[in-house]
């Protein structure tokens, strides 16, 4: 019988032939050890396994597994499952690590195919095969006319490697006047549409969907970017957000146009193959803006009362649900953030009475952002958005600050509800962020001095996929994802 040579590494991973490396994961650590021989015959390799290998670990949960999975050339692939257990190897390599749906290295909470966040949902026209889901995120890798761009393409198509992964896209200015960064998305013309389809195509193929977020900075734009492309910076009133330019109060033919350029925006993401969209009415941004009354000092019907503020959204989320179906709709709100010198006294009764007719319209969804994020920055905020719970019917997104462990703990202790946890910072540090957090694998750190860096790849598509997912997959390309049901 061919024996293992003698080694003092505490794991221990085969060798096929000369110097060919494997990898072993065993209690959530990669080892590797390089030997300087095996045997070329299947028996000999079966026999070293079931006689030298399986005993050594016998001291471990019948759960554990060791998974050995190739990472180069070589004509053989083995897997040996819990101790006591025959190994099962695939000869020749030829799609071998495409046959394997996952590396079962369960031991304790290292894989959670259980959850509910792992669960499908229906959400809207779509199938999530699970609940995390990519947050929209501003990244100005657009070009000069906002049209979306190759670069923009390879980052969502990386993004997109889990099937049945939910993206929302990035905030998509509905007109030219409700714009207001440059480099920033838009989706009112031919040229941003076209751009659009090409990459909810290939996402599309990815076994994946996307979402497009429509959006109108008011005041929020910058007096550049206005400048720039032609328009005068507008809100519902003479209020300047703190260090911003004092907005023209619109006018009701401003509202009405305000309307028909969302309604515009979301034909146009239908026709760019978009499954759905979401309308922006959070952080400071020109919905919001009528929401709140520290923004908002009308007198007319679009000001002055709790139901007069709500009255735009309505009218938008109405529109916009008639023109593409309300199941393909959703809004996002913000009811706690500081952002942009929003946050009026006590949001509660005012955002009551918005869910309460937004239920009424049949959204798909509402994304509610958490208090403990304000904007870009994390905050040490502790009031809750519960109180609207129960007065919507459909999914629910929550968004702000997760981490897996707590985006499990909450689906979980809510296991009653619809909900999806969206993550934003970072998914953009890891491309492969549903697959991390089923396998309890450690995530890449987020270098926030690159998000906002014009029409550059670093800090963009740079972030690396986990070594993990490209031993299974080979490479980042391949979407075969675990089976995660």
């Amino acid at each position: 019988m061919f024996k293992i040579p003698c080694c003092t590494w505490a794991h221990r991973v085969l060798e096929y032939y000369l110097s060919i490396s494997h990898v072993a994961i065993y209690e959530g650590r990669e080892v590797r050890e390089s030997l300087p021989s095996f045997p070329r015959r299947t028996s000999a390799i079966q026999q070293t396994i079931k006689t030298t290998l399986l005993p050594r670990y016998s001291h471990a949960s019948p759960k554990l597994y060791i998974a050995l999975i190739q990472l180069t050339k070589s004509p053989a692939t083995i897997y040996i499952g819990a101790p006591g257990l025959i190994c099962t190897y695939i000869f020749p390599r030829d799609n071998a690590i495409k046959r394997y749906t996952a590396a079962r290295y369960h031991h304790n909470k290292m894989a959670n195919s259980n959850a509910l966040l792992f669960k499908p949902l229906k959400f809207g026209h779509v199938e999530l095969k699970h609940r995390v889901i990519m947050s929209s995120l501003t990244r100005l890798r657009a070009d000069k006319n906002h049209a979306a761009t190759d670069l923009m393409k390879e980052y969502y198509l990386q993004r997109a490697s889990a099937p049945g992964t939910l993206i929302i896209a990035e905030s998509n200015a509905v007109s030219v006047e409700h714009g207001g960064m440059a480099y920033s998305s838009a989706i009112f013309s031919d040229e941003q549409v076209k751009a659009w389809s090409s990459i909810v195509d290939a996402v599309h193929k990815k076994g994946s969907y996307m979402y497009c977020q429509i959006s109108a900075f008011g005041r929020a734009a910058l007096p550049a970017a206005a400048e720039e492309e032609g328009f005068v910076i507008k809100g519902p009133s003479a209020i300047a957000a703190e260090g911003g330019p004092v907005p023209q109060e619109m006018t009701k033919e401003d509202i009405r146009r305000t309307v028909d350029a969302f309604v515009h925006a979301a034909r146009n993401a239908m026709r760019a193959g978009f499954d759905g969209v979401e309308i922006y009415a959070a952080n400071g941004y020109l919905l919001d803006e009528f929401i709140q009354d520290v923004s908002n000092q009308r007198t007319d019907e679009y000001g002055g009362s709790i139901e007069n503020r709500n009255r735009l959204v309505v009218e938008v989320a109405q529109a916009v649900a008639d023109a593409v179906g309300p199941e393909r709709v959703g809004v996002k709100l913000s009811p706690w953030s500081t952002f942009q010198s929003m946050r009026m006294e006590n949001p509660i009764p005012q955002f009551t009475d918005l869910v309460r007719k937004l239920n009424d319209i049949g959204l798909g969804f509402l994304n509610f952002i958490e208090s403990r994020v304000s904007g870009i920055d994390y905050t040490d905020g502790t009031e809750k958005v519960d109180w609207a719970w129960d007065l919507f019917d459909n999914v629910i997104i929550t968004t702000g600050g997760y981490l897996p462990e707590t985006a499990l703990d909450f689906v979980e202790k809510h296991h009653d509800r619809k909900f999806v946890v969206a993550f934003g910072r970072r998914y953009v540090a890891n491309p492969d962020l549903p697959f991390r957090i089923y396998y309890g694998l450690e995530l890449n750190p987020y270098d926030r001095s690159s998000f906002y860096k014009v029409a550059a790849p670093d800090g963009f598509i740079d972030y690396p996929f986990s070594k993990e997912w490209l031993a299974l997959n080979g490479t980042a390309e391949v979407p075969s994802l675990v089976k995660l049901n």
